[in-house]
């Protein structure tokens, strides 16, 4: 009806998000054609979609999150879709934009697995310039400088954080910039402590059979709700202990 053409290019969509600071912006990633861009996302009769893919130098991604301050400001993990093995040389990492999408840098690569549960792959430390992102292998991603370069973050003890799991969902504490909570493909939950040195991770989620997503209820984080699949939604009110 609004004239947009369709066939392989609208094949899945594979997450969606609107920018906190502009609420008529909203982009989303597909499997198979890149980024997309509404300025008008506000609008329920909304047709104004473009296609942004100039730089965006993989098939699709897995998910994506906007900066919370600026709506020009765009983090997707970048994936050769499929349900296939990692490629040799293929391009996938965290690819951002300085400008609203019109082009894209490739500013960490990393892989993301298509078959990563649904999660959002990034979560910003409240209160910080920290952005974290959670790639299916290496472990936990930390950038510090607006997400232009990024680390490993180490563990205590040595190694790095969640190295030999498969991320399905990341979210940061809603006041405590220090916390974190994963969920992986090991079937459990994470509570990550990032003071700033080497993070401790414990696992949490007595009762939990599995976690693909996770929400903190904002103003009583306290208060966590997973997502388990096929066994429903579970929720915890003791900080996902």
């Amino acid at each position: 009806t609004a004239g947009l053409s369709g066939g392989e290019g609208w094949q899945k969509l594979t997450c969606i998000g609107y920018a906190p600071s502009d609420g008529n912006v909203a982009y989303f990633v597909t499997d198979t054609n890149q980024v997309w861009k509404s300025s008008n996302a506000g609008n329920v009769a909304d047709t104004t979609w473009q296609r942004k893919a100039i730089g965006f130098s993989t098939t699709g991604g897995i998910s994506l999150v906007v900066d919370p301050t600026n709506a020009n400001i765009v983090y997707v993990a970048g994936s050769v879709m499929g349900d296939w093995a990692d490629l040799p040389g293929a391009v996938e990492g965290i690819f951002r934009p300085a400008n609203g999408g019109d082009t894209w840098t490739l500013v960490k690569a990393a892989h993301f697995h298509p078959s990563a549960g649904g999660g959002v792959h990034f979560a910003f430390g409240a209160g910080t310039t920290n952005i974290y992102a959670a790639p299916s292998t290496g472990g936990l991603l930390k950038s510090t400088n607006g997400g232009t370069i990024w680390n490993l973050v180490s563990k205590a003890g040595g190694g790095y954080v969640l190295n030999t799991v498969n991320f399905y969902d990341l979210k940061a504490h809603p006041t405590d910039s220090t916390i974190l909570y994963a969920s992986a493909g090991d079937s459990k939950l994470y509570k990550i402590i990032d003071s700033g040195g080497s993070a401790t991770v414990t696992q949490i989620g007595t009762g939990l059979p599995r976690s693909y997503q996770v929400q903190i209820a904002p103003n009583t984080p306290s208060i966590i709700y997973a997502a388990a699949g096929g066994s429903g939604i579970y929720r915890s009110t003791d900080g996902g202990l």
